[in-house]
């Protein structure tokens, strides 16, 4: 408590001895760390640490014990606050750390699953939450990984929403031919007017967004509801199968049997590490097909259109056979079909993308992540 307490202190320097300038209402300048702030406030994430490990001991202790129910809770949510003070203590220390000569390269799409899984892990909310890539896929960062993955951690956790809304992140790597550069680009929304006034302000988590995309050479912006970031990337794009990304744990049904559409998503889940499974019919589903999970597996449901069934009345059927954290999906190759329509059909998600093959699997993978996080919490509660 007394660590919480002097960072607590440390931070109200920050705002003393460095406050932010603005070029206007709009663009936000971030600036670094004072040189003499930036050890203490490290010296103090390391302190934190020491301690951080005992109790990560005492936690690991009681999980592996037989427990009752409500000493399960207990457990839990001491082992998602044990979580939240590693991040406190790595934010603390981060641009102090970090290094980009000694970094491995690393997939942009693996550093965001990385970002997603750290904040399941963190996450006392449940909130809701999406992140969509473009021209990601293959895409090798050769430095600043370690910054990136905090950025991402510190903007959902910082604009997570608390009354159920999503809260959605774009972002894509794009090459700028005509001036020989590549960029990350990052739209963070919609975005509160809380935040938007905590952004012209300090707090921890938004001092060090500022202070990352500082390091970072970035840009960032508010406009309307929406958060903007760039950056430039050093990265190099690399030709690879998809197995070489860790799949999360899910059971996934296709139903149907009869388009194209079907075919090529089978096609392309041949070599996928987890089950797969094809259900030719509703009834089918209904009747043959165990839905039943493990605690860290979850279902996706694939649902096509014009396949001899109504999406939405058929959704009806099956939801009284999932679970909690269990992801009904609807494919479309029409890419004018919003997530919001899906949405109100009933469904947890929407895949709109023509290129299958290259987007699929990495959809799947964020669908589960966000089940599990679903079912995890549901545990909790």
């Amino acid at each position: 408590m007394v660590l919480i307490e002097s960072s607590i202190y440390f931070i109200g320097m920050m705002k003393r001895i460095a406050p932010f300038r603005f070029s206007n209402k709009n663009q936000i300048a971030p600036t670094t760390l004072d040189t003499n702030l930036s050890p203490l406030l490290a010296d103090t994430g390391e302190r934190m640490r020491r301690q951080i490990n005992i109790i990560d001991t005492y936690v690991s202790y009681w999980q592996a014990r037989p427990l009752e129910e409500h000493e399960k809770n207990l457990t839990s949510y001491a082992y998602t606050a044990a979580n939240n003070l590693k991040l406190l203590s790595t934010n603390l220390t981060l641009l102090e750390k970090a290094d980009s000569k000694h970094e491995q390269p690393e997939l942009i799409e693996k550093i965001i699953q990385n970002a997603i899984d750290t904040f399941n892990n963190t996450d006392q909310d449940n909130s809701d939450l999406t992140i969509l890539t473009s021209d990601t896929n293959g895409v090798e960062l050769l430095s600043h990984i370690k910054l990136l993955k905090q950025l991402l951690i510190n903007l959902i956790h910082e604009c997570k929403h608390l009354n159920g809304e999503l809260l959605t992140i774009n972002l894509a790597h794009t090459l700028h031919k005509k001036l020989g550069i590549k960029t990350i680009d990052i739209v963070c929304h919609p975005i509160s007017n809380k935040i938007k006034n905590e952004f012209r302000d300090n707090n921890l988590g938004i001092r060090l967004i500022k202070d990352i995309v500082d390091r970072l050479n970035g840009r960032l912006k508010i406009e309307n509801d929406s958060l903007t970031i760039h950056f430039p990337a050093n990265s190099r794009q690399q030709v690879i199968t998809f197995d070489t990304f860790k799949a999360d744990p899910a059971q996934i049904l296709v139903i149907g049997d009869q388009s194209v559409l079907v075919e090529r998503v089978l096609r392309t889940l041949q070599n996928w590490p987890n089950n797969v499974i094809q259900i030719k019919s509703i009834n089918e589903l209904l009747t043959d097909v165990k839905t039943q999970t493990t605690k860290n597996t979850v279902n996706l449901i694939l649902m096509f259109e014009n396949e001899g069934y109504i999406p939405n009345l058929a959704l009806k059927q099956i939801r009284m056979k999932l679970h909690a954290g269990d992801q009904c999906i609807l494919i479309t190759e029409n890419v004018k079909m919003s997530r919001n329509y899906a949405l109100t059909l009933g469904f947890d998600d929407l895949f709109s993308d023509q290129n299958i093959e290259q987007h699929i699997k990495e959809s799947l993978n964020r669908f589960t992540s966000k089940g599990l996080r679903i079912k995890n919490a549901s545990h909790i509660s």
